[in-house]
């Protein structure tokens, strides 16, 4: 391109000497004028650069200029590939068309009417699931009672171990009657003398069961240990029958050594 600038610069410059009268006549001046007249071949460096750049400059913008080329051209060509064509509004008709080809004697099909869903309903329990279902825990009297006669038979334990006579006594009830059939001055008088006269005593009492006769009447069963100086007595069985006084304490009716006598319904049965 600058060799081409320059040839015309040139033709021009010989065009206006013509016109002027300036054109060499002498053959030595022709060959001079003439190699004047051609431009020098651009060669290493100064052939890359434009005229008056730098030539050490030359090179570098040329690189330049090619990777910025090169990187536009690729931009452009990724650009037209990622773009689809647009579809034809007329082809995508005539698809729909072929596809679904409308009839006009066709009645429009009702749409479906919603129904509710029915209510989700508890599966009922497996025999299994059944079997392992917690117990129901007994009422709050139940619980009551029951503790109730079982700190009286405690406390009753603890006041004959101590052969404390008048708190031990006074866990019987007045209408008391001895199993052996002797008058109740009489046992109260071999009680002190069986207590009270003997220097220890100890007494445990094991698998307490306590059966309910009534709301104001219940049957003790347990293991008895006795145990007083040389005499033992190991896992005697022992019943108590005990009431509910008008002073809401539970004092003993009646006691007995291994089997008790049958029951006798109460009047609050």
């Amino acid at each position: 391109m600058e060799r081409i600038r320059y040839a015309i610069e040139k033709a021009r410059e010989a065009a206006n000497q013509r016109r002027l009268g300036q054109v060499p006549t002498e053959t030595g001046d022709a060959i001079a004028w003439a190699a004047s007249m051609t431009p020098k071949p651009l060669t290493g460096p100064e052939a890359l650069a434009p005229e008056g750049a730098d030539p050490r400059r030359r090179v570098p913008v040329v690189l330049l200029l090619g990777v910025v080329a090169l990187i536009a051209g690729w931009a452009l060509w990724s650009t037209q590939q990622s773009v689809p064509a647009p579809s034809s509004p007329s082809a995508t008709a005539a698809s729909s068309i072929l596809v679904n080809p409308p009839n006009p004697g066709a009645q429009p099909v009702p749409a479906a009417p919603l129904v509710a869903a029915a209510p989700i309903q508890a599966l009922p329990a497996s025999p299994m699931q059944a079997a392992i279902t917690a117990p129901e825990p007994p009422s709050a009297p139940e619980v009551l009672l029951v503790d109730q006669v079982a700190r009286a038979v405690e406390s009753w334990r603890q006041d004959w171990a101590a052969r404390n006579m008048m708190a031990y006594l006074d866990h019987y009830n007045e209408a008391f009657t001895p199993a052996d059939g002797v008058s109740r001055r009489d046992w109260i008088a071999s009680r002190y003398r069986n207590v009270g006269g003997r220097t220890s005593i100890e007494v445990q009492i094991k698998d307490l069961q306590i059966f309910p006769l009534s709301d104001d009447r219940v049957r003790v069963g347990f293991l008895q240990d006795y145990a007083s100086g040389s005499y033992r007595e190991i896992a005697r069985p022992k019943t108590l029958e005990l009431v509910l006084g008008p002073d809401d304490r539970w004092r003993i009716v009646g006691e007995w050594q291994g089997k008790p006598p049958a029951l006798v319904a109460s009047d609050n049965s």
